[in-house]
């Protein structure tokens, strides 16, 4: 008499349940559970049954009204009815992205993120997890999906799976060039260039960044590997680190004679030779031209005296 007129008292239920007819008889319906929800004695005694939930799935009063708690799921993520079947409500996720159990623990399942990538708690929330991603590189729509984000890699620059892992693929550098820390954020690393030369921006694209190089000079595949490329120098001469600074090296002239900006290009400058005289090719090879005499003078060492 204590429960309304529609709620039969049943043995099968506990004094403080009484059994509806509008529940089923494996439901009894428990005034700590609301009206709509039916206490479920297959479920325990902290979950309601709801009709709003699927019959696999008990409503949970630790869970919201729009999650279900699915045994499938553990005690501590609920079953949202928002989410798909495969995918469990954890309380350590937020409400918008749902527990996987295709995604770890540490990974939660978001919308935004496509089915194949979890959301990760531990990177940022504008980064996705992606399986195809190791664990400790995230995958970011900022990034392709070639691309993954690592936290060694600053924001501005992606991991490539494609480079090798001390790489970072920066979207300033183009595709075909990674961003190596061990180059400077100016220069990308290209597998066209060695690993010990990079490739710099502000060079052209022919030219690679060699570290044994000054900054001021590019490493160009044309020239040598102990001749650097200066913007100094025409493209058709090379700066040798084995000459001065000012000296640029011409394939005209032979490997022993540099070609200095000083003499005129149909001069090159021998180190056999003084700093003041140049080398020329209408002279014999030991012979040097003296700007101080006439072009078409040739002196010969034996003959040329530095106080003139």
């Amino acid at each position: 008499r204590a429960s309304s007129r529609h709620a039969c008292y049943s043995k099968a239920c506990s004094r403080h349940a009484c059994y509806s007819r509008a529940c089923s008889r494996h439901a009894c319906y428990s005034k700590a559970c609301s009206r709509h929800a039916c206490y479920s004695r297959a479920s325990s005694r902290h979950a309601c049954y709801s009709k709003a939930c699927s019959r696999h799935a008990c409503y949970s009063r630790a869970c919201s009204r729009h999650a279900c708690y699915s045994k499938a799921c553990s005690r501590h993520a609920c079953y949202s009815r928002a989410s798909s079947r495969h995918a469990c409500y954890s309380k350590a996720c937020s409400r918008h992205a749902c527990y996987s159990r295709a995604c770890s623990r540490h990974a939660c399942y978001s919308k935004a993120c496509s089915r194949h990538a979890c959301y990760s708690r531990a990177s940022s929330r504008h980064a996705c997890y992606s399986k195809a991603c190791s664990r400790h590189a995230c995958y970011s729509r900022a990034c392709s999906r070639h691309a993954c984000y690592s936290k060694a890699c600053s924001r501005h620059a992606c991991y490539s799976r494609a480079s090798s892992r001390h790489a970072c693929y920066s979207k300033a550098c183009s595709r075909h060039a990674c961003y190596s820390r061990a180059c400077s954020r100016h220069a990308c690393y290209s597998k066209a260039c060695s690993r010990h030369a990079c490739y710099s921006r502000a060079s052209s694209r022919h030219a690679c960044y060699s570290k044994a190089c000054s900054r001021h000079a590019c490493y160009s595949r044309a020239c040598s590997r102990h001749a650097c490329y200066s913007k100094a120098c025409s493209r058709h001469a090379c700066y040798s680190r084995a000459s001065s600074r000012h000296a640029c090296y011409s394939k005209a002239c032979s490997r022993h004679a540099c070609y200095s900006r000083a003499c005129s290009r149909h001069a090159c400058y021998s180190k056999a030779c003084s700093r003041h005289a140049c080398y020329s090719r209408a002279c014999s090879r030991h012979a040097c031209y003296s700007r101080v005499s006439s072009r078409h003078a040739c002196q010969a060492k034996a003959s040329y005296s530095r106080a003139c």
